[in-house]
């Protein structure tokens, strides 16, 4: 029965590209004692995405508190050696369950080390074609998964955290190389400056 279950979320992933399956939303409700100032401060690198035809690589999330619940999210990558910004307002929508929203997107924390790591969740329910779609992600502190998260997430998921979600199904995200050389976000600032002073002894 698992092995099915498996094969037929294979074949939905390879014939969309994200992960589509029947019927509504599971009700995910992780036991968790969210300690939130400490998940939204500071930088996260996204490690791991489930496939979704997404092809930024080099993502970093930064949070800047607004209000009491309320963030503001930027987001940068690299798609195509070309840098890729964007920024979405981010709300608290329940912290004892682990939810938030980014605009319109109900996001949940399926499990988090503040320090090290984090597994996101969203799940989006089309009720005209009657099924779901999928997205998850796992995000660190450093541009790699450490082995000692690395062992809290795949324990994560041995203790089953989502049935519908499976570690080895997660895909890469590149954090180094040439992919990721060309959009030093340090060396592209440094350009702009660089770029500015020029100009203003032109003037």
């Amino acid at each position: 029965m698992w092995l099915f279950k498996f094969i037929l979320i294979v074949i939905a992933i390879v014939n969309t590209n994200e992960l589509v399956l029947n019927d509504k939303c599971e009700e995910l409700n992780p036991e968790l004692d969210l300690d939130w100032i400490s998940i939204f401060n500071g930088k996260w690198y996204q490690i791991q995405r489930y496939p979704d035809g997404n092809d930024v690589q080099c993502i970093e999330l930064y949070f800047n508190k607004t209000s009491d619940s309320n963030y503001t999210l930027h987001f940068h990558g690299m798609e195509n050696k070309e840098m890729v910004h964007e920024h979405a307002e981010v709300f608290i929508e329940n912290e004892y369950t682990g939810t938030f929203k980014i605009d319109d997107r109900e996001i949940k924390v399926l499990g988090t080390d503040p320090e090290s790591y984090a597994i996101l969740h969203e799940c989006n329910f089309n009720a005209t074609s009657n099924q779901r779609t999928i997205h998850s992600w796992i995000f660190s502190r450093e541009m790699y998964l450490k082995p000692s998260s690395m062992e809290n997430v795949t324990d994560l998921f041995t203790a089953n955290i989502s049935p519908e979600l499976n570690l080895t199904l997660y895909e890469p995200v590149v954090h180094w190389g040439e992919t990721c050389n060309s959009c030093s976000f340090n060396g592209a600032l440094l350009s702009l400056i660089v770029t500015c002073v020029a100009i203003v002894k032109t003037m």
